[in-house]
């Protein structure tokens, strides 16, 4: 990764895309009150996201010039004239998607994809590709749209804390949302593949809903470490099928049986997971390299982050498996 450090005459420092691989720390325009309804914050903290990765390797349309960063954290120093909710001297964090509140998306709350903040699309962010002009926060200094609705106002111990509430930003709620789209419930046992800062979220997000037991796939030792440290089962899949492994925690094979599923394949379509011959099993294709929530009409589930790895294991423990009659 390259950086390079170019003052001017201008205002601020930050963080600034000038093509792949080509990132330098510039001085450049002060952030401002522009609208009654925005805030500035000064910056204490900024994540550096893996989709901030997408846009440094030039995978993106990302334009040059632009500010990085959308997992921000920090304490307002002015405040717009209409602005209600929160005064000079509170501390945020901020959602990385930049949205109204009153829009019919944002009412029905798909703030995520905003109908007003970028106009002649839906949906906006920080420091982003293709997702409106607004900066970045990996700057001194950030200007926040309609900030009664963007800014979550931090309790007393934000500063002791901070390292703990910038996970709010982004990183924790991606983790939260894949199990509040899987269905988590107290009881199931979960296995989801990957285990990068977001599958270490879900596997907590797991464990806060309650289930018995969460077991995270990976072949990397200093991850699956990780996975180790917070509770989690930690599954190797470079030393065997991560299927074999996952099942042999669970009581599946034998649900399966006992709800009479004969046979169960991928479907080539979709990527489902559907029985031949039965209605016990229910499957759902869900968001972010989709999470797969296996059932066999029984307590116990297994909720899989999506990918081609899971596809060579299922089928891979399905042939070896006595589940045909």
């Amino acid at each position: 990764m390259r950086f390079k450090i170019e003052l001017g005459d201008n205002d601020i420092k930050a963080l600034v895309y000038s093509g792949p691989r080509d990132v330098r720390v510039k001085n450049v325009t002060d952030a401002k009150i522009e609208r009654p309804t925005d805030v500035l914050v000064r910056i204490t903290s900024s994540n550096i996201c893996g989709s901030d990765l997408h846009m440094y390797e030039g995978r993106t349309d990302m334009e040059e010039g632009k500010v990085l960063g959308h997992e921000n954290l920090g304490r307002f120093v002015e405040v717009g004239e209409v602005v209600d909710r929160i005064k000079v001297g509170d501390w945020v964090c901020l959602p990385f998607n930049v949205a109204c509140g009153f829009c019919k998306n944002c009412e029905a709350g798909l703030t995520g994809a905003c109908l007003t903040s970028n106009p002649g699309t839906a949906g906006a962010a920080y420091g982003f590709a293709g997702m409106g002009p607004y900066s970045g926060g990996q700057a001194e200094y950030l200007r926040v749209p309609y900030a009664d609705f963007n800014c979550l106002k931090l309790p007393d111990d934000a500063q002791e804390k901070e390292n703990d509430y910038v996970m709010l930003a982004d990183i924790f709620p991606t983790g939260w949302h894949a199990t509040e789209l899987a269905g988590v419930k107290p009881g199931e046992s979960v296995v989801i593949y990957g285990c990068g800062p977001v599958g270490l979220m879900a596997a907590h997000a797991a464990m806060i809903k309650g289930a018995s037991k969460v077991m995270i796939v990976d072949p990397h030792p200093d991850r699956l470490a990780l996975a180790e440290d917070i509770g989690a089962i930690a599954v190797d899949y470079s030393k065997g099928s991560a299927c074999i492994k996952a099942f042999s925690e669970t009581d599946f094979t034998e649900d399966l049986k006992k709800f009479d599923v004969p046979t169960l394949v991928l479907h080539g379509d979709d990527d489902q997971i559907v029985p031949i011959g039965a209605a016990a099993l229910h499957s759902s294709k869900l968001v972010r390299n989709a999470t797969l929530k296996i059932y066999a009409g029984a307590p116990h589930g297994l909720a899989y982050t999506h990918n081609d790895q899971l596809n060579v294991d299922l089928l891979a423990f399905l042939k070896t498996e006595e589940l045909s009659r």
